[in-house]
């Protein structure tokens, strides 16, 4: 065995760590910006939705049914009386 005084190769002290904000008396991050942003996207879908769903005229069925009378009209008539309809 070897005696004597050997010193530590390896230094073992800890650094300190990084203090956070918040304990230093810091305000937490705001919250009311998220709520915020909830609010918006929820007032986005619903406008949607009244849109799309809803509204006579723009929504998904009434374009569906608009786009099968043009087809239809096209097969009795063929693409030329539709051209003079519009008046070109």
């Amino acid at each position: 065995m070897v005696q004597g005084d050997f010193t530590p190769m390896v230094d073992r002290r800890h650094r300190a760590r990084k203090k956070s904000t918040l304990d230093m008396g810091a305000k937490a991050p705001a919250r009311s910006g998220s709520l915020r942003l909830f609010v918006l996207l929820a007032i986005m879908v619903l406008v949607n939705l009244y849109v799309f769903v809803w509204r006579d005229g723009t929504s998904i069925g009434d374009i569906r049914k608009k786009a099968k009378r043009i087809v239809q009209a096209r097969r009795r008539f063929g693409r030329d009386h539709e051209q003079r309809w519009r008046g070109r």
